[in-house]
């Protein structure tokens, strides 16, 4: 089963944390899934690590792609000779 989000990849932050609580509009890194719950264990910058909800994460640099969607991209690409 894959992850929505990847190990170390920066993420911002908005809800609730099972150690400190509210959290709102921070920045973090992803360290690890907990597979039976379903949290991440983010890192956050200038801040502490804490265990978020996958709804309470949302990606900085934009949205993944898969290989399919990558192979649509280019299908449409003629090339002449």
């Amino acid at each position: 089963m894959r992850n929505k989000y990847n190990y170390g990849e920066l993420v911002k932050v908005n809800g609730i944390g099972k150690i400190y609580g509210k959290v709102k509009n921070k920045l973090g890194f992803i360290i690890e899934k907990d597979s039976y719950y379903a949290d991440y264990y983010i890192d956050l910058i200038f801040g502490k690590k804490d265990w978020f909800k996958e709804k309470s994460i949302e990606r900085i640099l934009g949205k993944k792609k898969n290989k399919v969607e990558r192979y649509h991209r280019y299908r449409n690409i003629r090339i002449y000779r």
